[in-house]
């Protein structure tokens, strides 16, 4: 299952001339946790971070998602402990998979362990305590969740949570007992919605694909929404996917609105206060953020943002009002650009992301979820000579003809795919056509199709296994037409396994090879068995290899086994295609045998040879008449 689950998208880059702004009076920035622009799993680093939040204290809490693990650091910013296994996924209580959402309170620490698709409880030290939901086990009555995302506590401890894939928030006390369900057919299937409450019970949840806040009373009764829906924007009035969102004491509420790379701010009415960020512009500034997703604000005001694909949590303070740092709204030319909604695949945590099709990957016939940040599929095995597929489907937000680019990368040695250490690059460049990088020479009869329909594209990848490898992992890449860039590791994909029936160079002495039909049909029959009927199959190199210097073909006679088989060899002496046949004994024992009602003495050679010839001929215009091709 896959990682980072944030619909988020980079903008089309645009050409701005000038921008000048001056830092309001107002929130002013104090610190960042983390390295800019570093990913990494030590204490110093996060990768892929998702959720933020601070308790009474100031301790400040992260879900590293991709690292499997909740980092804690005291209010100066100083690391103090860890939650999980950093790098490690699992479903016992010492582990998470995927981690999102975050909250505090009453004592405890509550996380969305997405995956697993459950909520862990811990004491203050992070010491586990208890679970809601079924682990490992998605599920949509009141006792299960299907990957769960934002989450929220109330001051007499109370749980929300966003429970994603089944479009709703759960509420529960403080004991995990169910309380209510509030239902929200448009939340996204991806764990990306956050949830807050504040101090009146009111509950707030970002509709992120709608670019809306919804507001609810403490009944769950729908009050207000903040945004326009269905429409993006980057005035005061619009989000472009709105993420995290947070409440401070005086019901001010805080708005990551992603796409637009800011925060927004608004009083408890839902008029807009001010912004953090430079709308529409990403950047690694202290007053900038590139696609940000988790937000909190603790007792004194302090708002930490977790900045996501900067890698960092920036924290800023607002002892001296909330007035904004940045830029309200974004630069005129991107303003009247139009640019549609954004497009359904997705930039990547240091190279790989989130591709929103449960079926965007079709393996040898297969369907396969590439929902995911990162997942495995089960292997599949293909025999060398064996045909493939791979089939990509993506949707575009400027429509399917807008595609760009798609590529597979695999490697076979065990290690994540990357652009620099694949062994074998499939891709189709809608310019530059279809190439291929295979060294060493993985596969033949490689060819790439590219359909649309009125809503998608599809990407087809066409080859034979042409030698042996060991198991691959692999990525999914593409990019559309206005830079947006998507790629999904894709785990125990394909093997190619090369069948040992024979070992031409080290044959036993029961094993004979021949290099014609003729001499391995005489054999056969020689040593009593009937006629195989592969052999007619197959009767000359020629029927494989139509071109000189391709290939050849060799025929076996296994004495020991009572079998034979007929291997296929490139020029390079690779092994691309075999068939194997049990051999029958011949019912006649006489000295007589059989061909065609003829009763032939074996020990006449030419009578015995002028019938082979007989019958091979036969063999050839059957399988002329039946256009037979192998």
């Amino acid at each position: 299952m896959v990682i980072g689950k944030i619909s988020i998208l980079p903008i089309l880059a645009v050409i701005i001339l000038s921008v000048s702004y001056q830092e309001a009076y107002g929130i002013t920035y104090q610190s960042t946790l983390g390295t800019t622009g570093v990913s990494g799993t030590d204490n110093s680093h996060f990768n892929a971070l998702i959720g933020v939040t601070v308790d009474s204290s100031g301790k400040i809490y992260v879900s590293d998602e991709d690292s499997h693990r909740v980092q804690i650091f005291d209010s100066a910013g100083a690391y103090l402990s860890t939650i999980g296994i950093t790098g490690v996924q699992g479903s016992d209580n010492s582990h998470f998979s995927f981690p999102s959402g975050i909250a505090v309170g009453s004592g405890k620490i509550y996380v969305t362990d997405t995956d697993n698709h459950r909520v862990q409880i811990f004491d203050s030290a992070g010491a586990y305590l208890s679970t809601i939901g079924v682990t490992g086990v998605q599920g949509s009555d009141n006792s299960h969740f299907s990957f769960p995302s934002g989450i929220a506590v109330d001051s007499a401890g109370k749980i929300y949570v966003v429970d994603s894939l089944n479009h709703r928030v759960q509420k529960f006390d403080s004991a995990g007992g169910y309380l209510s369900t509030i239902n929200i057919s448009s939340i996204p299937d991806e764990e990306q919605s956050g949830v807050a409450v504040d101090s009146a019970g009111k509950i707030y949840v970002t509709d992120t694909d709608n670019h809306l806040v919804r507001i609810f009373d403490s009944a769950g009764a729908p009050k207000s929404t903040l945004g326009t829906s269905g429409v993006t924007g980057c005035d005061s009035s619009h989000f472009n996917l709105p993420a995290g969102v947070a409440v401070d004491s005086s019901k001010n509420i805080y708005v990551v609105d992603s796409n637009n790379h800011r925060v927004q701010i608004f009083d408890s009415t839902g008029a807009y206060l001010s912004t953090i960020g430079e709308a529409g512009v990403s950047g690694p500034g202290n007053s900038q953020f590139k696609f940000p997703f988790g937000i909190a604000v603790d007792s004194s005001g302090k708002i930490i943002v977790g900045d996501s694909f900067n890698f960092r949590v920036q924290i800023f303070s607002t002892l001296d009002g909330l007035g904004g740092i940045g830029t309200p709204s974004c630069p005129t030319q991107l303003r009247s650009g139009g640019d549609p909604l954004p497009s359904k695949i997705k930039p990547s945590f240091g190279g790989v992301g989130n591709m929103v099709f449960t079926d965007g990957l079709t393996l040898d016939g297969k369907v396969y979820d590439l929902s995911k940040f990162a997942q495995n599929i089960p292997k599949t095995i293909a025999d060398v000579g064996q045909p493939i597929t791979i089939k990509i489907k993506e949707q575009l937000s400027h429509g399917p003809s807008d595609w760009k680019y798609v590529a597979v990368y695999m490697n076979f040695e065990g290690k994540d795919p990357e652009t620099y250490n694949a062994h074998l690059v499939l891709s189709v460049d809608k310019n530059d056509g279809q190439k291929i990088s295979d060294p060493k020479g993985y596969i033949k009869n490689f060819i790439v199709t590219t359909d649309l329909d009125s809503k998608y594209v599809y990407t087809t990848f066409s080859f034979t296994a042409a030698k042996a490898m060991a198991d691959s992992s692999m990525i999914v890449s593409a990019w559309d037409g206005h830079a947006r860039v998507n790629s999904v590791h894709v785990g125990g994909a394909i093997q190619f396994g090369q069948d040992p029936i024979v070992q031409p160079h080290t044959l036993p002495s029961w094993l004979h090879q021949y290099t014609n039909v003729r001499d391995a049909d005489f054999a056969v029959e020689n040593a009593g068995y009937v006629k195989p009927e592969l052999f007619a199959h197959i009767s000359n190199t020629q029927q494989v290899w139509n071109e000189p210097n391709t290939g050849h073909v060799l025929w076996f006679f296994d004495t020991l086994n009572g079998q034979v088989a007929i291997l296929s060899y490139d020029a390079s002496g690779n092994m691309v295609w075999h068939k194997e046949q049990i051999l029958e004994k011949a019912p006649v024992v006489t000295t007589t045998s059989s061909y065609s009602g003829q009763h032939l003495d074996r020990n006449n050679d030419f009578e015995m040879q002028s019938a082979k010839n007989s019958e091979e001929l036969k063999a050839l215009q059957t399988l002329e008449r039946s256009n037979f091709h192998d």
